[in-house]
């Protein structure tokens, strides 16, 4: 048979296959009776059920020789690489083809076998078929995992640009929506001085008709009067003149009125139109905030670690890419629960049922968001009550009791350190001295949350106890300012926000800590305006709240996103406290307020700058990094830093939600 007939009767009867294996091989006579050569090595060319096709590379004269004769035969050992044993086979050469080549004589065999196992046979050509579709898998595979990242990459560009143009969006027309506000305001003003200016001229008006009907009725008086033709000319012409001064006054006086009376006119068809731009500008702002604060609820799901369930406090910052504050925890799992998302915050709460490590009985204030491990040593009592805070939420609005216990070994820790006070004061820890007014402030909230739930006395009387220290040692009086903590003045901007939040306006004026003078001292200290520049370079003015009285830190106005938050939560609680009261005139007061602050907040929304985010909506902590607090911490570097805090009380703020009180369950 010719090589070519050979080929050809294998094209029909085997499915031929490339494939590479070592051989060993020895020439026998045609009886097998004698060996021809000593052992020997090639290489598989082909593969299939029939046979292989040999390659002798450098094949030695004496080899080439005995492979010539007639009826020579092979006796094979196929190594197959992850098979221990060898494939063993006899063979006959259908055909032999030699190459000469430099380096020596090349020789291809095509070979059939003839004593051959049907196990072996299936093992060779099913490795031989593995081998060669592997490949093809391989690409296969890598094409549809490098479309699948594409995809993948497509989608997520795609989700990011859409993220960032709603957030755009969101930031243009909350600016349109300032500078209707301020026109619109403008225009009131103007619109009161005009109208005030039109009362005037009124009355002008009428005083000098009132005068001119006196000077005709008293030349009617001096018609009919005795007097001498001369006098009476006299009296007359004074009289004429008179009337004359007065009608000139008159027509001055009444195309000033029509002239102010237009200017009224226009500012009124003006502000209406501004009035049904302001309409349409608030209803896109309203639509754009609901996406966004869906978006923020993204941007801090999608960080959520799903071994831990903590969520790291800061994107953005290398220094604190794995920190999670207990602090944080606890309004993010709050930002779960608003949702509705039971189960997100069920991995945060869990996390510090079963697996959070203690330390004097409590819990650390920070822990790796990858390891769980305490990153943070020191134990203060205001993220522990937190935390509590936290649970307490859930339990309310899952009709659960599954935290209690944590709940109120917490509350029951937070006693004992209430206990070293002779006031009932509550220190920042155990091993601290100095007092906050925050954690006393959250204590309260947190007494009241568990008294409620439990209706055990204990908690009741620690809430007293705790209100009493508050009024005493924090605020000072009529000017509504609250010390930041006991002997310490310093001005801290949460606790007039928390003051509010925590007690609530009509308790505040049943104890006589008047709710109006403790906002009015917030805006009057810590109110700032500032030059934010957003990532994209863009610089927009925002108005908003310091952490401190900036002119007593000398670095400038600061914005915090968290505490201008706190503040917006706070001015919409006295806006529905004068509701409820009947006084509808402060109830608008706090509202504008509380809507103005709120629609600033919204122009320091960013776009997540990381993959993870995918641009989504998040606050940074505050709209300058790297600077002094005031509080003897800085913020975050990185202006483009995520905050978890920031970003959770501006949902907090958008939502109108209190998390220092239980809100009415929904279940």
């Amino acid at each position: 048979m010719t090589m070519k007939d050979y080929k050809g009767a294998e094209r029909r009867r085997y499915i031929r296959l490339k494939s590479v294996f070592p051989v060993e091989f020895k020439l026998l006579s045609p009886n097998l009776a004698e060996e021809l050569s000593g052992l020997k090595q090639g290489f598989t060319a082909d593969v299939s059920k029939g046979g292989i096709l040999l390659r002798i590379n450098s094949v030695e004269p004496d080899v080439l020789s005995a492979l010539k004769r007639d009826g020579t035969k092979l006796t094979l050992n196929i190594n197959i690489p992850i098979y221990s044993k060898s494939i063993k086979a006899i063979s006959g050469i259908a055909w032999m083809k030699v190459i000469t080549k430099s380096e020596g004589e090349l020789c291809l065999l095509g070979l059939s076998f003839e004593e051959i196992s049907d196990k072996d046979r299936k093992t060779l050509v099913g490795h031989a078929k593995s081998l060669y579709r592997t490949p093809i898998l391989v690409a296969l595979a890598l094409i549809v995992m490098l479309m699948s990242i594409g995809i993948n990459r497509i989608e997520e560009v795609s989700l990011k640009k859409e993220n960032t143009v709603l957030i755009e969006q969101l930031a243009d027309v909350v600016q349109r929506r300032t500078d209707l506000v301020g026109w619109l305001d403008k225009a009131d003003a103007d619109k009161e001085i005009l109208l005030a200016t039109l009362k005037d001229h009124t009355k002008s008006i009428r005083e000098a008709q009132i005068e001119q009907e006196k000077l005709i009725a008293k030349e009617e008086e001096l018609k009919s009067t005795v007097i001498d033709l001369e006098t009476l000319k006299k009296e007359l012409a004074i009289s004429k003149n008179a009337q004359g001064v007065l009608g000139k006054k008159l027509g001055n006086l009444s195309r000033d009125k029509d002239r102010l009376q237009n200017r009224l006119a226009i500012i009124t068809h003006n502000e209406q139109e501004r009035l049904k731009e302001f309409a349409i500008v608030e209803t896109a702002r309203l639509s754009l905030e609901k996406a966004t604060v869906d978006n923020m609820y993204n941007w801090m799901k999608v960080h959520q670690n799903r071994k831990t369930g903590l969520i790291a406090s800061y994107e953005g910052d290398p220094a604190l890419k794995n920190t999670a504050f207990i602090y944080d925890q606890s309004i993010v799992a709050q930002v779960f629960i608003l949702n509705r998302d039971f189960e997100s915050a069920k991995a945060i709460l869990d996390f510090f049922k079963d697996r959070a490590p203690r330390t004097s009985n409590a819990f650390a204030n920070a822990y790796g968001v990858n390891s769980g491990g305490i990153t943070e040593y020191t134990v203060h009592c205001g993220p522990n009550i937190w935390l509590g805070i936290a649970l307490m939420q859930y339990m309310n609005q899952t009709g659960t009791h599954e935290y209690l216990d944590l709940a109120k070994q917490i509350g029951d820790w937070v006693i004992g350190v209430q206990g070293l006070d002779p006031d009932g004061g509550i220190k920042g820890g155990p091993e601290v001295t100095w007092y906050s007014t925050e954690h006393n402030l959250d204590a309260y909230a947190y007494f009241i949350m568990l008294y409620k739930v439990t209706d055990e006395e204990k908690y009741k009387e620690a809430a007293k106890k705790s209100l009493v220290w508050i009024k005493k040692n924090t605020y000072t009086g009529d000017s509504g300012r609250i010390r930041r903590g006991k002997g310490d003045s310093t001005i801290a901007t949460d606790t007039f926000a928390w003051a509010i939040a925590s007690i609530g306006p009509a308790m505040l004026t049943r104890i006589e800590m008047d709710p109006d003078a403790i906002m009015k001292y917030a805006e009057d200290n810590c109110k700032v305006t500032v030059d934010f520049v957003r990532p994209d370079g863009k610089t927009v003015m925002v108005t908003g709240f310091d952490f401190a009285k900036h002119k007593n830190i000398g670095r400038g106005g600061v914005v915090s996103s968290e505490w201008t938050a706190q503040m917006i939560v706070a001015l919409k609680m006295m806006s529905d406290f004068y509701l409820d009261s009947g006084d509808k005139i402060k109830a608008r007061h706090y509202r504008k307020k509380y809507t103005f602050y709120l629609s600033e907040l919204e122009k320091m929304v960013i776009a997540s700058p990381s993959r993870t985010g995918q641009g989504a909506g998040c606050l940074p902590y505050a709209s300058h990094d790297d600077v002094d607090t005031g509080h003897g911490w800085r913020t975050p570097r990185g202006r483009d830093t995520g905050s978890v805090s920031g970003t959770a009380y501006g949902i907090f703020a958008m939502k109108g939600f209190n998390p220092l009180k239980l809100a009415a369950s929904k279940k």
